[in-house]
């Protein structure tokens, strides 16, 4: 019996080197889930599954898709005819898909369908016009709850009208359900009513987690209303489920941190939510009111919401900051907080940029990032400490929107620098860990791998972190060309799309795209809408047609050392399961072997310093014995000069076998047969 190293250090014999052209992800593990034609009514677009009349996607200006916590990926599309018009009445043009390919795309719902809760007679997905009738900035939970904002009319029994024509619903697809209604009672509110447009909803101020729970803000009407709502009380935030959404926080309350009266006089921009259904928000004081009074150098306060304990304060302007001497304040009175988009995590920690007063010198260390808590504050970085990568260089400036942070405690920020001989063409970075233990992912001016040029400037795009504490960003090349990267713990920087690359979008078509869209907001568990904790990302790339809209792309991949699509196969039909190997850039031309197993992944098989995660049954030795034959395509070979590969297993038809569970991963050994790396597992599921 051969044990897994002797296997593969055999392939060492066996096998040359593969060389190639280096590859973006995109083009190497892409899955694309649809192409949208241009603006111009061609018919290149892909045939929309789920419609009657071959409709198709097209049109120009797709959505960014929102992803769950298996990869699959919710979006809002837009629609022309089979032969590329445009469709009529409006509402036909949009519908909501949800999947992670093109073999699994489904449609969800489309403008015209009946009202989805099923609770308001004769209702339709339309405006009053017959216009765009849902959002298309959706929210989906790591589980798969999804929140959307839409209008309904009536054009049977116009029981309708535009006081309550705009729902928030939240669910699954086939079992939505009403989360709040415009004109509807709002709970807590003595009588007053819904009075937002739900249908405009964002993901901004909004929230999602697994358990349900949502998070939205409202504007309040109601002049009959205990107390009636007048200019001072018609703003506030809700967070419940369908069925129990409760009052969270509503411009007008009393302060009851300071006493005398002190009242909220303004709802602020930031907020947040985390699986724990804990919010993180902001609020402006009125000034002249409690004991001691309010001033303009202490009205702004930050505030964590917890479910059955209600509001702590956790920071107010001109407290003591965690850096001795020096406090939360600005001389001009204009302080604010500042923070990125995902950057409150499970633990109930924020993060965020703070100016600082008293023991500072001005342009020099008057700002820190802070990570703030129920716990206290701690300090993340401050400006003028040493930037870690560049000897003699300081961190200057953070650029607020890239700010980051996971449930592990890591960090990402992009920042300016100063001293140590930068010049303007190489002064701003990305750096993601945590305090003391910084990694310089990039710097403007370092050679963009793969591209033939040189990272352009880092500031001004949002970062992308995950738990795993891989982070994803876009960067303008210093040619010109957009770009996308991941950068891993492990595998490092890897290129994930830049302008020059050429896509296959559809057999012998050919395509090159400029630009790509995600979304920064948190999920509510802890990570961005588009970028999920175990490496799955969709990106919509725009495509370089000539024209002002040009053809769209969705494609989806997962950014880790194994990944295997798709993840279930019928025991009836079998059928073709990929593997995307990636082990990154330093093992181009190592020799690698994959094996399997049906018993599971832990303990695993330990090699030497390593474990391979998988438990050693009949099918490892089957692997193994028939690597390369048969079913078996590509197990046994070398990487290429990305570190990358992709084998097959040609799954037959295997009855009375759906529910089990092919666990596979691989071994990785260099050219002095020293064993360097194992992979991740993949697992693939049977179904009826």
């Amino acid at each position: 019996m051969r044990s897994v190293l002797c296997s593969v250090a055999l392939a060492t014999t066996l096998v040359a080197p593969f060389a190639g052209a280096q590859q973006s992800l995109v083009q190497s593990q892409g899955q694309i889930l649809y192409l949208s034609g241009p603006s111009n009514s061609l018919t290149d677009g892909d045939v929309a599954p789920g419609l009657m009349t071959g409709e198709r996607f097209g049109g120009g200006g797709q959505d960014n898709a929102v992803v769950d916590g298996n990869g699959n990926a919710f979006f809002r599309a837009r629609l022309v005819s089979n032969a590329g018009a445009v469709l009529a009445p409006v509402y036909l043009q949009y519908a909501y898909y949800y999947g992670s390919s093109r073999n699994n795309l489904q449609l969800v719902l489309r403008g015209g369908d009946p009202e989805p809760s099923g609770t308001v007679p004769n209702a339709i997905l339309s405006t009053a016009t017959s216009g765009a009738p849902f959002t298309g900035s959706p929210r989906i939970s790591d589980a798969g709850q999804i929140m959307f904002g839409a209008t309904i009319w009536d054009f049977v029994g116009n029981s309708i009208t535009a006081a309550n024509d705009t729902v928030l619903y939240t669910g699954v697809p086939g079992n939505f359900q009403i989360l709040a209604r415009e004109g509807d009672l709002a709970p807590g509110c003595g009588g007053a009513t819904y009075s937002s447009s739900f249908a405009g909803m964002s993901q901004q101020p909004t929230g999602l987690n697994s358990s349900g729970v949502a998070l939205f803000r409202s504007t309040l009407v109601g002049a009959a209303a205990v107390p009636p709502v007048v200019t001072g009380n018609n703003d506030a935030w809700f967070t419940g489920t369908a069925g129990n959404v409760q009052l969270m926080l509503r411009k007008g309350d009393s302060y009851p941190w300071i006493g005398g009266g002190a009242t909220i006089s303004a709802l602020g921009f930031i907020s947040q939510m985390n699986p724990l259904g804990e919010v993180v928000t902001e609020v402006t004081l009125g000034l002249g009111t409690g004991t001691p009074a309010v001033t303009a150098a202490d009205d702004k306060v930050l505030l964590l919401y917890q479910p059955g304990v209600g509001l702590t304060q956790l920071i107010r302007e001109g407290d003591a900051a965690p850096i001795a001497g020096t406090t939360f304040n600005l001389a001009s009175n204009s302080w604010n907080f500042n923070t990125g988009s995902s950057t409150f995590n499970g633990s109930g920690q924020l993060l965020l940029s703070c100016d600082l007063s008293g023991a500072v010198t001005t342009g020099v260390d008057d700002r820190a990032l802070i990570k703030t808590s129920l716990a206290g504050q701690t300090v993340v970085m401050r400006r003028g400490d040493a930037a870690p990568g560049v000897a003699g260089a300081n961190w200057d400036l953070v650029n607020n929107a890239s700010m980051c942070a996971n449930d592990a405690g890591q960090v990402a920020f992009q920042a300016t620098m100063v001293n140590g001989g930068v010049t303007a063409a190489d002064d701003s970075g990305i750096w993601v860990g945590t305090p003391g233990n910084w990694t310089l992912v990039i710097r403007e001016g370092d050679a963009a791998p793969g591209t033939g040029s040189t990272f352009g400037q880092t500031t001004g795009v949002t970062n992308l972190l995950n738990g795993q504490g891989q982070l994803l960003f876009a960067n303008n090349l210093a040619n010109g060309n957009g770009s996308a990267w991941l950068w891993d713990p492990t595998l490092g920087l890897q290129r994930i799309f830049s302008a020059a690359d050429s896509l296959e979008v559809n057999p012998g078509v050919f395509r090159t795209p400029f630009g790509a869209g995600t979304i920064q907001f948190s999920n509510g568990e802890g990570r961005p809408l588009s970028f999920t904790n175990d490496g799955s990302v969709v990106l919509k790339l725009s495509m370089t047609d000539g024209l002002s809209y040009g053809s769209q792309l969705m494609v989806g991949m997962r950014l880790g050392s194994l990944t295997g699509l798709p993840k279930t196969i019928s025991e009836t039909t079998g059928g073709a399961y990929s593997l995307y190997l990636n082990a990154g850039a330093g093992n181009a031309g190592n020799t690698y072997v994959v094996a399997g197993s049906v018993t599971g992944t832990s303990p695993g098989i330990p090699i030497g310093a390593f474990v391979l995660p998988l438990n050693f049954d009949f099918y490892t030795q089957f692997t193994l014995d028939f690597a390369n034959v048969g079913i078996f395509v590509n197990t046994f070979s070398t990487l290429d000069t990305d570190g990358r590969r992709t084998a097959q297993i040609l799954v037959p038809p295997l009855p009375g076998l759906a529910g089990l569970v092919f666990n596979h991963a691989y071994a990785v050994i260099d050219m002095s047969s020293q064993l360097v790396k194992v992979s991740e597992p993949a697992a693939l599921q049977l179904t009826p």
